[in-house]
């Protein structure tokens, strides 16, 4: 159920163009996948002229991985971000399952995440992804740590870290 409310509620994005400044920070090369993974790793973020102050590597090379993917088009950027945060909404249910007592607490959480409209801009702004991978990583650490999976918990808090400049701090 989480899964469809998720899908449903945000699939009209599949068909939007790239927004406000990700033409300028997701560059046409990355756009279409030119270069390589190390390029991308080394290439400064600029939001036109502007030099931005931030490494966000893995973010960068999702970034690259759609353009190779996708070849510039828009609606596989946004098919990411869907998917990110349909997996991001199922791990808030495995939380809440975790957390909360037996019931329909748990589910209503998961939907409650899945459809709120706080989450549009982090899944319909392809630079959203920032925040979807970071919450990810995060809740896939807990999720991992939790079933004794500790170096793969560790892996997933450092994928968060390496998704967002503010994961890291």
């Amino acid at each position: 159920a989480v899964v469809l409310a998720a899908l449903a509620t945000y699939i009209m994005t599949l068909g939007y163009d790239f927004a406000f400044d990700d033409h300028y920070v997701i560059p046409a090369a990355w756009q279409v996948g030119a270069g390589s993974p190390l390029e991308v790793l080394r290439a400064p973020v600029r939001a036109g002229e502007v030099l931005l102050v931030y490494f966000r590597p893995l973010t960068a090379l999702t970034y690259w991985l759609d353009g190779l993917l996708w070849q510039g088009n828009p609606g596989g950027f946004h098919l990411t971000n869907l998917l990110l945060h349909t997996l991001v909404s199922v791990l808030v249910l495995e939380l809440a399952r975790r957390l909360l007592p037996a019931g329909p607490g748990p589910l209503m959480a998961g939907l409650l995440f899945a459809v709120h409209p706080v989450h549009v801009e982090a899944v319909a702004w392809v630079q959203g992804r920032v925040d979807l991978l970071s919450a990810a990583g995060v809740l896939g650490a807990l999720r991992l740590g939790r079933a004794g999976a500790e170096a793969a918990g560790a892996a997933a808090a450092a994928g968060a870290a390496m998704a967002s400049d503010v994961a890291a701090r």
